[in-house]
């Protein structure tokens, strides 16, 4: 059995294991950790937890931290939680992000992927993909660390995919058997939109589910739609365009998505733009090496195109670019996908759909859901209005203007032109300010653009302290001879005098670089 820990116990381990800056993100975050340590495991009907936080709002700490205190403990054999994803992308990932932290966490596979010894040997966090969690192996597997008492808790993340890509992933709907071993079982997901929640509860026989619910929709993400007129490589030129605008704007860190409808559009706008492809056809090994290429930005890879698969849970630092080559499949598709950006401070997300005005193809004989899902794309894309309204209503049953949330505005609230609607948005009192703010943004756009082209230039030249002394004297061409050495060379301030002066500069927490200086969304070092 776990061991059962204080509220305080709990805040000083998300800092042993996350760094003593660390907090929790919302209050939601941290009232769905404290109820996870003492659900109550008395094996054969045990407690169940429903979590709604937003993308980025650290849902995957909910499952990370019990294994992190747990691991601490040093008792060997257990506790042991267990975690359910869609994915098997999400699955690497996980793993690799939870090793990072020093847990003790393995994969579990198939017979196929690997040899049984490896495959039964117990770890504090165990991962596993839904297709391989409803499979005889691993359910006999559970049931050995379940017969041995070391079996603590179930998580499903992202379980709205039980619901909401059943129709094309029958395994899915076998996750209900992951009530048969008795032990908590947490579910967690950052989209699963009120008007859903008890179709949810009844699939996942969680109708006594506790649900903690946060707000979903996040302030840093700039949504526009573009339309473009129907023709053969309309939507594909339209989205060589959108990248050119987000590429305008990119550190050299950052980076962004393409989602398309299909493999073959997808290979042909990767070809187009000359990025990688990543899709399900591709071998496991093609896919992770293309992942990693457009991660570590080789060759000047700074965007990838991909269908679905990669829009559900993985996290990847520096994403501001998220172009939709024509409408998602879903509302709750779109959220996820737009969702992989923004995930570090300071960021701001440009999420653009670009279509034609034809709805893409829908499976007739789908369920009631998935026309729902298909329903809330249509109207953000043609409803008037603030798109967040559209967001607001479908997942958190709340209408909240963008200036409301004070977040990013969207294209109609900074009076854009309506595509869907062939006008302008213009709501009786607003038309002055959205121009000042439109105006606002222009601006600032071209402040950003004069700085980029200064920071470039003070990167070329060899001695900041010159540079700057030079500035001073009037940037006299015959004196630029001044910075052709290195700053450790500087003749004007010795090395360990700057050092001390650098030392002495302060910055506000998270807002930059330590090394360089700069924003964290401008910096090289990651």
């Amino acid at each position: 059995m776990a061991p059962c820990y204080e509220d305080a116990e709990i805040d000083a381990g998300l800092k042993r294991m996350l760094g003593e800056d660390a907090g929790w993100k919302m209050p939601q975050q941290r009232d769905g950790m404290y109820r996870i340590m003492r659900l109550e495991n008395n094996g054969i009907r045990s407690e169940l937890l429903i979590v709604v936080l937003p993308t980025g709002g650290g849902k995957s700490i909910l499952f990370m931290l019990p294994a992190f205190m747990e691991d601490e403990q040093g008792t060997g054999g257990g506790p042991v939680s267990i975690v359910v994803v869609p994915f098997v992308s999400l699955v690497q990932d996980l793993v690799l992000r939870a090793r990072e932290l020093g847990i003790d966490c393995m994969e579990w596979r198939s017979d196929i992927d690997q040899e049984r010894d490896e495959r039964q040997r117990d770890a504090r966090l165990v991962v596993v993909s839904a297709d391989v969690a409803v499979s005889e192996g691993f359910t006999a597997y559970v049931e050995s660390i379940r017969g041995r008492g070391l079996l603590e808790r179930v998580f499903f993340d992202e379980c709205h995919t039980a619901i909401m890509d059943v129709s094309y992933r029958e395994r899915l709907g076998l996750l209900t058997g992951l009530h048969r071993f008795g032990c908590p079982l947490v579910m967690l997901t950052a989209t699963l939109p009120v008007s859903m929640e008890d179709w949810f509860r009844e699939r996942m026989l969680a109708q006594e589910a506790t649900i903690i619910r946060a707000p979903t929709m996040r302030v840093n993400i700039r949504y526009r739609v573009e339309q473009v007129r129907p023709g053969k490589t309309a939507i594909e030129d339209g989205v060589v365009a959108a990248m050119k605008a987000i590429e305008g704007r990119m550190g050299t860190a950052q980076r962004g998505v393409i989602y398309c409808r299909s493999i073959k559009q997808c290979e042909a706008i990767a070809a187009m733009v000359g990025c990688k492809a990543y899709h399900s056809k591709l071998t496991r090994e093609a896919r992770v090496g293309a992942l990693q290429d457009w991660v570590d930005g080789r060759d000047g890879q700074r965007w990838i195109a991909v269908t679905t698969g990669l829009g559900t849970g993985v996290d990847i630092k520096g994403i501001i670019g998220v172009i939709h080559a024509g409408p998602p499949f879903g509302l709750v598709d779109f959220v996820q996908q737009t969702g992989r950006g923004g995930q570090q401070r300071g960021e701001v997300v440009e999420s653009v759909i670009v279509t034609d005005g034809r709805a893409g193809w829908a499976n007739e004989f789908g369920s009631d859901i998935d026309y729902i899902n298909r329903e809330g794309v249509e109207l953000f894309i043609k409803d008037e209005g603030c798109r967040r309204l559209v967001l607001g209503r479908f997942f958190d049953g709340i209408e909240l203007y963008c200036s409301d949330m004070r977040a990013e505005y969207c294209d109609r609230c900074l009076g854009e032109t309506d595509e869907a609607g062939g006008g302008e948005y213009r709501e009786e009192g607003k038309v002055p300010v959205v121009n000042r703010l439109k105006e606002s943004v222009q601006e600032e756009s071209r402040r950003m653009t004069r700085l980029y082209s200064w920071l470039d230039w003070v990167r070329e030249v060899g001695c900041s302290v010159c540079f700057v002394k030079w500035h001073i004297h009037g940037a006299k061409e015959e004196d630029i001879w001044r910075m052709e050495y290195e700053r450790k060379d500087c003749k004007l301030l010795k090395q360990k005098d700057f050092d001390r002066w650098q030392a002495s500069l302060w910055f506000a927490d998270y807002e930059c670089c330590w090394e360089c200086g700069l924003p964290y969304n401008w910096c090289s070092m990651g």
